[in-house]
């Protein structure tokens, strides 16, 4: 036994190291969770010093910034707020060190990388929101042992992958948002066992599979958001056993069948979603029962029926978009009349009759679409009582009468749009009075009179002006140059006459439509001035009495120039090489002109036409080879001018071509096999009236979904070829005035739908096929001026005595003989513009 005093000794000894201990562990533990923040920022970039409170300098750590300790503990982290502070980098697994942590939130920044599986052992996280930054990969499955949290908010990352399943044993969550991101797989069935689920948002991914029926046990549900997804199957009818449901969104699926009555059952709902899938059946009447429900969105289904009484009754109703689906019937009155509805889209429907007048005054109606329907009859004049008004669409039904002169009095209307319909009469001076329009669209009716000289005065904010297709006259007036707002103006189809006033002020403009007129003037003066329209994308001058030549400064129009139409005037001089700068056109039409000298090999490098059209000039020498760099070509017209020399064997790279049309030239040589195996010809190849020479190639046979083939008047020698009993779908065949000898190929049997075959004026002999009158659409059959022998068929065209039946300098024995002249058959491309405003 030690002395007594050597006891007293060690007892002092044991209890100051004890109290040393317990001071060094409290040390210790402090220290953990300060290095643990001082480690997360020194993974982190801090370009606004956001952090800057966090410093090895400072002792008190509970006070950097977003940081929060404990009351009862201030030696732990419970809460690190870090929201929108500019930070990137990733985030470290030792985070996973703030065992304490309750709250962790840090949205909108540029954090990336993984998410740590090793916040799975955060036991206390309660809030984890890492939203809006660039996270990759999946989203951990062991996030399941955070068995106390409520919120996860993941939404707008880059995750992928499926949603683990286990999460379900999270079992208080009551938010879970994990939209914008690429994650792909079913919604998992056991998302069902959240009993405390309030608020579920898959939006923007990638799910596929159907919406699971047992979400309907989710009883604290109140918004479902699902759209921009890949869901399919059908909207569970049991999911109205949510009646907490104030939000549903499907938009953007593929879901079907119809819409669940059972929803009207959802006293609380008051947002629903479900554009753009694939609905059916009628809308329910229901749905008007529901006394909070203030926006439907049903765009762009197949819905059909009538809208129901009510639903259009429903006064607690803002906003009701039924665009886009099959509905009938005429609009209900009291829909116009209802006194909260103030949005009301039923555009691209099938409702007929009258418009309904607006007996509320004032009407609570902000937006009115009714596009593209069949209503008949006038405007009402009812429309001076929407007060509130600010766009009115009503293009593209049958509407007719005048403008109403009580539209004067909608004070703020800023976008008007009457196209196409059966409106007459001169345009109310008004009209050109309500400064507050920014697109005023009245195309494709039957307006007369002329556009005020200080249309640009009196509308300041237009933006679109759209008049196409109607009886206007007069000057275009010089004061629209003021618009430097425009982007649209479409003025073609009328009567305008004068010059063309120098626009080169309208620097916003990207479409300009003065086509079919009866402007005159300097084509040079014109295009010069367009040059300083950065933003022009469609321009339209064509048919019109246009002199000049074109200008050099042409390749100076705007590089983001795609459609120039000049066609059906009167310019003249050679084409510039500078037309080859504007690479992004993909629609050229110069047909119908004086243009003389050759075709520029520039004209290749515009490598993304579509569409080219040259004919009906004068132009001159050989087709240049720099046109087979057109890959992306589909028509080409360079018929009726002078062209010579061979067809280019580089057009075979043209592998998206189906119409060319080089007839009525002066071209030599043979057809080359390149161009005729080109796959992509399915409408029609016209070759007439040249001087090609030598054999029919058997190649052409390989055309065989093409629909006009027509090699006419050239010097083509030796038999038809057999294989063009392939082209299964041809109609017109014309090969008249040629050399070519032999019968007819036995394989034209099976070209049942030739609607026209002319093989006139050639060295053809043997009899004539007897298949001939099983055609059931064949109507002009010409085989006059060959030496075709024997008796004439009898049956089908043979017994139609309306039919053109020409067998001129044939050796026949019965049948009959008419003498008729074959006309020529020349094609003309009418293209017929029509725009609405949406």
């Amino acid at each position: 036994m030690p002395p007594p005093h050597t006891a007293q000794s060690l007892s002092l000894f044991i209890a100051l190291f004890l109290f040393l201990f317990s001071q060094s562990i409290s040390a210790t533990t402090n220290f953990t969770d300060r290095d643990t923040l001082l480690q997360f920022k020194s993974q982190l970039t801090d370009p606004l010093g956001a952090l800057s409170s966090w410093s090895n300098t400072s002792l008190n750590f509970c006070k950097w910034r977003g940081v929060t300790c404990g009351q009862n503990d201030q030696s732990r982290v419970i809460a690190l707020d870090l929201d929108s502070l500019g930070l990137s980098g990733s985030l470290p697994p030792y985070v996973a060190n703030l065992t304490f942590l309750k709250w962790f939130n840090v949205p909108n920044n540029s954090l990336s990388g993984h998410i740590p599986s090793e916040l799975g052992l955060l036991q206390h996280l309660q809030y984890l929101n890492l939203s809006m930054n660039s996270f990759q990969g999946e989203i951990p499955s062991n996030l399941s042992s955070c068995t106390n949290l409520e919120v996860l908010s993941l939404s707008s990352n880059r995750l992928g992958g499926e949603i683990p399943p286990n999460l379900s044993q999270c079992k208080n969550l009551k938010i879970i948002a994990l939209g914008d991101n690429a994650i792909e797989g079913a919604i998992p069935e056991e998302f069902g066992l959240l009993r405390h689920l309030q608020h579920l948002n898959l939006s923007m991914n990638s799910f596929q599979g159907e919406i699971p029926s047992n979400l309907s046990s989710c009883t604290n549900l109140e918004v479902l958001s699902l759209s921009s997804n890949r869901l399919g199957g059908e909207i569970p009818p049991n999911l109205s056993q949510c009646k907490n449901l104030e939000f549903i969104a499907l938009t953007d699926n593929a879901i079907e069948g119809a819409i669940p009555e059972e929803f009207g059952q959802l006293q609380n709902l008051t947002k629903i979603y479900f554009e753009n899938n694939k609905l059916t059946g009628t809308i329910p009447w229901q749905l008007g029962m529901s006394s909070s429900l203030t926006h439907v969105n049903l765009v762009n289904n197949s819905l059909t029926g009538e809208i129901p009484p009510y639903l259009a009754n429903s006064t607690s109703l803002h906003a009701l978009y039924l665009s886009y689906n099959k509905l009938v019937g005429e609009i209900p009155p009291t829909l116009f009349n209802n006194p909260n509805l103030s949005f009301i889209e039923l555009m691209n429907n099938e409702f007929s009759g009258h418009i309904p007048p607006f007996s509320l005054n004032p009407s609570p109606i902000n937006y009115l679409a009714l596009s593209t329907n069949n209503l008949t009859g006038p405007i009402p004049s009812s429309v001076g009582n929407l007060n509130l008004l600010d766009t009115l669409l009503l293009a593209n039904n049958y509407l007719e009468g005048s403008i109403p002169e009580e539209l004067q009095k909608v004070p703020n209307l800023e976008v008007l749009d009457l196209s196409i319909n059966r409106l007459s009469g001169p345009i109310p001076d008004f009209v050109y009075n309500i400064s507050s329009l920014v697109s005023l669209g009245l195309g494709n009716n039957n307006f007369s009179g002329k556009l005020p000289q200080n249309i640009g005065y009196t509308l300041p904010s237009l933006e679109n002006l759209i008049m196409t297709s109607n009886k206007l006259e007069g000057p275009i007036p010089s004061s629209l140059a003021e618009l430097s707002g425009l982007v649209i103006l479409d003025l073609g189809g009328n009567a305008f006459s004068g010059v063309v006033p120098d626009l080169e002020t309208l620097i916003s403009l990207q479409e300009l439509d003065l086509g079919w007129n009866q402007l005159e003037g300097s084509i040079t003066t014109i295009l010069h001035s367009l040059t300083n329209c950065p933003e022009l994308q469609n321009l339209y001058l064509e048919d019109n009495k246009l002199e000049g030549m074109l200008p050099r400064s042409i390749g100076k129009l705007s590089q983001n120039l795609q459609l120039m139409m000049l066609g059906g005037n009167k310019i003249s001089g050679t084409i510039p090489i500078e037309l080859g700068n504007l690479t992004s056109l993909n629609t050229l039409f110069m047909d119908r002109n004086l243009f003389s000298d050759s075709i520029p090999p520039a004209i290749g490098n515009l490598t993304k036409l579509v569409i080219l059209s040259l004919s009906s000039n004068n132009l001159s020498g050989p087709i240049p080879s720099s046109l087979g760099k057109l890959d992306q070509l589909n028509e080409i017209y360079l018929d009726e001018n002078q062209l010579n020399g061979s067809i280019p064997r580089s057009l075979g790279n043209c592998i998206r071509l189906y119409k060319a049309n080089f007839s009525c030239n002066n071209l030599e040589g043979q057809i080359p096999n390149e161009l005729v195996s080109i796959s992509s010809f399915t409408q029609a190849l016209d070759l007439s009236h040249n001087s090609l020479t030598g054999p029919i190639p058997p190649e052409l046979g390989k055309l065989n979904n093409i629909g006009v083939i027509n090699i006419s008047h050239n010097q083509f020698y030796g038999e038809i070829p057999s294989s063009l009993g392939n082209c299964l779908l041809l109609e017109n065949l014309h090969m008249e005035g040629n050399l070519l000898e032999g019968s007819i190929p036995n394989s034209f049997t099976a070209l049942k739908g030739l609607n026209e075959i002319d093989l006139s004026l050639n060295n053809l002999s043997g009899k004539i096929p007897d298949f001939f009158k099983s055609f059931s659409s064949l109507y002009y059959l010409n085989l006059s001026y060959n030496n075709f022998d024997g008796s004439v068929p009898t049956g089908g065209i043979f017994s139609n005595q309306s039919a053109p039946l020409l067998y001129h300098h044939c050796s026949f024995s019965g049948g009959r003989l008419t003498e008729q002249f074959s006309p020529q058959i020349r094609q003309r491309r009418n293209s017929e513009k029509s725009l609405t405003l949406t």
